[in-house]
C-alpha cells in the first residue's frame, strides 16, 4: 500500500502486531515493486536470538526474525522460570523482543545476597493485587528466613501493613551470626509477630499457629 508522499523515508506501521499493514514510500517511488519498503520491514530481525537458557531450553519458531516466538522452559530439577509470566517472547515489528528473556532460578539458596525487601515487594505487587486485599478475609504473610536481609525491608513491609496485611517474621538461628533485631521488627511491625527459633524447630509451626489463631480468628472456640 503506497503512502501519500511521492517518495521519502516515511512509513506507518503497527509495531505491536505481526503481519501488520504498512504504508510506505521508497527512495524512487517504487513501493511494492522489487525491493519495497514492506520487504525491508519483513527482513528485520531482533537484536539477538535468545537461544541459550542455563538449566533450561529455548525453542524459537523462526530464529530471531520478525514474528518469531520463542518458548522457554526449565529442565533441571529444582529450577523454575523467573519471571514466571515470561514463558513466551515474540520478536516485534520494531526489532525488539516483547519482553526481557527469563532465567531458570533455583528454589534453593546457594549463597549471595538475601533480598527480603524485594521478596516483600513482589508479594505485594504480584500476590496481593488490587481488589484482593481485605476482601472478606484477613491476608497474612509469614516470612521464614535464617539470614539477615541485605536490602532495605522497612518500606516494603510497611506498604503491606498499610494494605491491611499481617506480617509474621520467623527467624531460624543456625549459627552464631547476630540477629538484626531492628530489621526483624521492621518486617513484623509488632513484637508479638516476631519469632526466633533455636533448636526446637519441630515446635515452631505449633507456636506460630497458636499466635495466628489468637489474632486472626475472632471466635476460635466456636459459637
Amino acid at each position: 500500500m503506497q503512502n501519500w508522499d511521492k517518495y521519502g523515508g516515511r512509513h506507518q506501521c503497527n509495531d505491536n502486531l505481526f503481519s501488520s499493514v504498512c504504508c510506505c514510500c521508497c527512495d524512487k517511488d517504487s513501493c511494492n515493486v522489487a525491493e519495497s519498503c514492506t520487504d525491508k520491514i519483513r527482513q528485520q530481525t531482533c537484536s539477538f536470538p535468545p537461544n541459550k537458557l542455563q538449566n533450561g531450553r529455548v525453542y524459537c519458531t523462526n530464529s530471531n526474525k520478525i514474528g518469531s516466538q520463542c518458548y522457554h522452559s526449565c529442565i533441571k530439577s529444582g529450577y523454575y522460570l523467573n519471571p514466571s509470566d515470561s514463558t513466551t517472547l515474540q520478536c516485534m515489528g520494531n526489532g525488539q523482543w516483547s519482553m526481557k528473556a527469563p532465567c531458570c532460578a533455583s528454589d534453593v539458596w546457594t549463597g549471595g545476597p538475601v533480598n527480603t525487601g524485594n521478596a516483600l515487594r513482589y508479594v505485594r505487587d504480584q500476590v496481593f493485587v488490587k481488589g484482593h486485599v481485605g476482601y472478606h478475609h484477613q491476608d497474612v504473610v509469614a516470612v521464614y528466613f535464617d539470614k539477615n536481609s541485605d536490602d532495605d525491608v522497612k518500606e516494603a513491609a510497611q506498604a503491606l501493613r498499610d494494605d491491611g496485611v499481617l506480617i509474621y517474621a520467623v527467624f531460624f538461628k543456625f549459627d552464631e551470626e547476630p540477629i538484626n533485631m531492628e530489621q526483624l521488627l521492621d518486617i513484623a511491625g509488632d513484637l508479638e509477630h516476631m519469632f526466633i527459633i533455636e533448636g526446637d524447630f519441630e515446635r515452631a509451626g505449633e507456636q506460630i499457629a497458636k499466635q495466628l489463631i489468637t489474632e486472626v480468628c475472632q471466635n476460635a472456640c466456636g459459637p
